[in-house]
């Protein structure tokens, strides 16, 4: 499970009850801060009455090493009549218009009480959305190859697959991903990338798309030449 954290230490209940000791206010690592509480929206849990979102990054802001980021955290917080939602121009946002992986930022920082007071919806690059879609390649000179597929059987692709057709594909980076109509994510990869079929084939450097098939023997070829 995950879990909510400030800039001193103290416990806090989510669906887990986790601890975290953060050290001092400053900028740290990822340029997060530990009085600025940034994370990104995963969704409403109406029943609750609270939102909830992913901190991982800045839960981990502090860490030092190997292994660093092998456990996530979520903060909830609690929506109430004075709950501000609204974006860095200072207009209100409606809170069923957030997309899952929007960057947001979170007041009171410090999540001692579950209580929301003001959330912050942040503008994201093109390029911030590709990597918290996990589509971008780890380093430049790398390349990350993202198979898209569409809701028939058919159509679906997994690593044994690959291997037999696109084994160049596996060698630099590989993630399988199905298109969900409506899904409500930071970027629609259909309407983003104008997909007219499934599976589709998307190829990134550490910035941007480089390449889009929908043919393997095409795929293969590209990765190999490259």
């Amino acid at each position: 499970m995950k879990r909510s954290i400030g800039c001193r230490s103290f416990a806090v209940m989510l669906i887990l009850v986790l601890a975290f000791l953060a050290t001092g206010c400053g900028r740290s690592q990822g340029g997060y801060k530990d009085d600025v509480l940034i994370g990104f929206f995963s969704r409403v849990d109406a029943e609750q009455g609270k939102v909830i979102v992913d901190i991982s990054d800045w839960a981990h802001r502090n860490d030092k090493g190997p292994g660093q980021n092998d456990w996530g955290a979520e903060y909830h917080g609690r929506l109430t009549s004075s709950t501000i939602i609204r974006n860095e121009a200072g207009e209100t946002v409606d809170l069923a218009t957030l997309k899952e992986g929007q960057r947001v930022r979170i007041y009171p920082p410090d999540s001692s009480t579950d209580k929301l007071d003001e959330l912050v919806v942040l503008e994201m690059t093109e390029q911030e959305k590709y990597k918290r879609m996990g589509w971008l390649a780890q380093g430049k000179g790398r390349l990350h190859t993202v198979v898209v597929s569409g809701e028939n059987v058919d159509e679906r692709y997994d690593d044994s697959k690959m291997e037999q057709e696109i084994p160049s594909a596996l060698k630099g980076g590989l993630a399988l991903m199905g298109y969900v109509p409506d899904h409500n994510v930071i970027i629609d990869v259909k309407g983003q990338f104008e997909l007219e079929a499934f599976p589709a084939f998307l190829v990134f450097d550490d910035e941007k798309l480089v390449y889009k098939t929908y043919d393997t023997a095409e795929l293969e070829k590209f990765l190999r030449s490259q």
